[in-house]
């Protein structure tokens, strides 16, 4: 008798199981990549204030070792260094502060060529890769030994800085919200750390903790404005006769920069196209556009990749995350270190 052997059909998966399947699959990453973004962006938030954290760090042992806070920059006869390049033994960069010649300006030989050192203590990691300017941006403030306007985007590049003191607050900025010009020297009223002029803890008078000393001032030498839009020629336009080529900032260019590691604030655009203006010299005369003062535009006002506002490091050596919606007039109080105003929470 003959046998016969049957074979069981194999039986795969049908087209319809299989997309049912990758939809599932589909609906599960679309369920988890928010989640790692979320935990990505607070690794870096977290980096970002430790580096904070080591500056603050750095500015007050720089003042238990000279009793004092440093210039935001120091003039030198014709020459001028920032703090930044100060405070260099402190953040662990003794060799590179020895070769440092506060006798040349921080854009001439051989302080240009140690200014291309990256160093990530001035870096958040969530801004993005720095854009160096095109041979055409000329800086608008940085002289060559000559005295005259010629500095472009070197062959070797600069260090790239998100972080900033605040020299002063200036008139426009409280013309822009209709406060009166507090009695005081010059455009504004001086931050923590002013220019050429030094700041014992004394001179603190409205609180350490009340005090903001260096927040984030991210993205440039690429110019942003109104939530991380590249800003385009428009506003660029007061400088036309330098800069044919918008999109970039026309000074603060790295962490060697006098005008990267300080700035003024001003207040801008509620679309971060312009900036408020005050005159250099008396009456300081003002021209204002509004008093957005973060996350309108990284052109000198407080500016981060952080969803809602930006982080800073106080006098008194913590960080806090300040609020983009903030009362103006409170951060305004917070930038000045003697202006006598009363805060409310923030």
């Amino acid at each position: 008798m003959e046998l016969r052997r049957s074979r069981g059909r194999l039986r795969g998966f049908t087209l319809i199981e299989l997309l049912v399947v990758i939809a599932i699959i589909a609906i599960l990453v679309s369920l988890l990549l928010p989640a790692v973004q979320q935990a990505r962006e607070a690794a870096r938030r977290t980096q970002c204030k430790n580096n904070l954290k080591q500056l603050g760090l750095a500015l007050h042992n720089y003042e238990s070792t000279h009793r004092t806070f440093p210039m935001s920059r120091i003039t030198i006869q014709n020459s001028v260094n920032p703090w930044s390049a100060m405070v260099l033994p402190f953040i662990d960069q003794g060799s590179l502060y020895s070769l440092w010649d506060f006798n040349r300006s921080w854009n001439h030989s051989p302080n240009l060529e140690l200014a291309a050192t990256t160093l990530p203590v001035w870096m958040c990691p969530s801004t993005p890769g720095i854009t160096p300017p095109p041979a055409s941006q000329v800086h608008d403030t940085a002289l060559t030994p000559a005295g005259v306007k010629g500095l472009v985007w070197p062959a070797g590049g600069l260090g790239p800085n998100d972080y900033g003191s605040v020299n002063e607050v200036r008139w426009a900025l409280y013309e822009s919200v209709g406060l009166p010009r507090p009695n005081g020297p010059g455009r504004g009223m001086p931050g923590a750390m002013a220019r050429d002029a030094i700041t014992r803890l004394r001179d603190i008078t409205d609180g350490m903790s009340n005090t903001l000393m260096i927040s984030e001032t991210c993205g440039r030498p690429r110019h942003f404005k109104n939530r991380y839009q590249p800003c385009g020629a428009e506003c660029d336009t007061v400088k036309a006769s330098i800069n044919a080529t918008g999109g970039f900032v026309l000074d603060g260019w790295g962490w060697a920069d006098i005008d990267s590691v300080s700035r003024s604030i001003n207040g801008a655009s509620a679309d971060g196209s312009f900036t408020n203006t005050t005159a250099s010299s008396a009456p300081f005369a003002t021209v204002i556009y509004g008093n957005c003062s973060i996350n309108c535009t990284n052109k000198s006002e407080l500016y981060s990749w952080h969803t809602g506002g930006v982080q800073a490091a106080l006098a008194d050596g913590s960080t806090r995350f300040i609020n983009e919606n903030i009362d103006v007039t409170v951060l305004m109080g917070l930038c000045t270190r003697a202006g006598g105003e009363v805060l409310s929470e923030f």
